[in-house]
């Protein structure tokens, strides 16, 4: 321990080979090229009695791992391709093709978007690799066949104008078209809370009692990049429903059960009564 009010003099020095940035500013961001550990003698002295603190500075890196959905795998003669890669990792990864040429009309971007029109007979099959300098890289094999493009059409019928609380409400859309379309709601949402549309045309959901009202119109569209794009407007009355006749049934039976009670005492009633004017009108006559 050192005496109260004694000065100090800290002195800073390297056990090992290690980055410059660190040794002439301690406080600034590392970089990639600074990634494993760094060690430092520290001295605290005054004068007298030395003390060496030994420190390590751990810079770490995460490897990348591509968590985006597969890429389609047909995309349409002049239609619209668009693709969005993402992937962890500490630095945050770029992404370039590593194998393989993208055709003319494609292009990759460092941050990840795949887009471009496809043309016949330039179909893709790279690989997508995202990086970040920290072994090893993620890849995506890319593979895209261009086809001759058919328009979606809707083929469902309408989808049920009315809901009721606590009850499924379910409706199946259905498109024909190449590629195979995807469903969306374009116009009037989004949606409530209670109410999903996947993109393979599942309309569903439960509604509550705080949901009681009209939901809509809304939009649902059917898309595979090429024009046009098929849609279909879509309004939703919820309603209560018809559950208080039940409990109007039960109280008709209370009260036929209270006046079937009624009768059975006044008849009991009435017959004691005629007993005793008999047995009256008996002892009347023996005077």
């Amino acid at each position: 321990a050192f005496p109260v009010g004694s000065a100090l003099t800290f002195t800073f020095s390297t056990n090992n080979s290690n980055p410059t940035i660190l040794q002439a500013t301690p406080s600034a961001a590392a970089v990639l090229a600074d990634v494993g550990n760094h060690d430092y003698d520290v001295t605290i002295s005054d004068g007298a009695n030395p003390v060496v603190v030994f420190v390590r500075i751990v810079v770490s890196g995460t490897a990348p791992v591509i968590t985006s959905a597969a890429a389609p795998t047909q995309a349409a003669d002049g239609g619209t391709l668009s693709h969005q890669f993402t992937a962890t990792g500490n630095p945050t990864p770029t992404f370039a093709v590593t194998t393989g040429t993208l055709p003319g009309w494609a292009t990759l971007t460092p941050a990840g978007l795949l887009s471009g029109t496809p043309a016949l007979g330039q179909d893709i099959s790279v690989t997508v690799s995202a990086q970040n300098g920290i072994a090893p890289d993620d890849t995506e094999v890319l593979v895209i066949t261009v086809i001759a493009g058919v328009a979606p059409v809707i083929t469902s019928g309408a989808a049920p104008t009315t809901a009721t609380v606590g009850t499924l409400y379910s409706h199946q859309f259905t498109a024909t078209g190449t590629p195979a379309p995807t469903f969306s709601v374009t116009a009037g949402g989004p949606l409530p809370a209670w109410l999903t549309l996947t993109p393979a045309g599942l309309l569903s959901g439960t509604p509550a009692t705080g949901d009681i009202g009209t939901v809509g119109p809304f939009t649902v569209t059917a898309d595979n990049g090429v024009a046009p794009a098929a849609t279909e407007s879509v309004t939703i009355t919820v309603s209560a429903g018809g559950g208080g006749g039940g409990g109007g049934g039960g109280g008709g039976d209370d009260s036929g059960c209270s006046t079937g009670s009624s009768s059975t005492y006044w008849l009991a009633l009435l017959g004691l009564l005629s007993v005793v004017a008999i047995a009256m009108r008996v002892r009347g006559s023996k005077a």
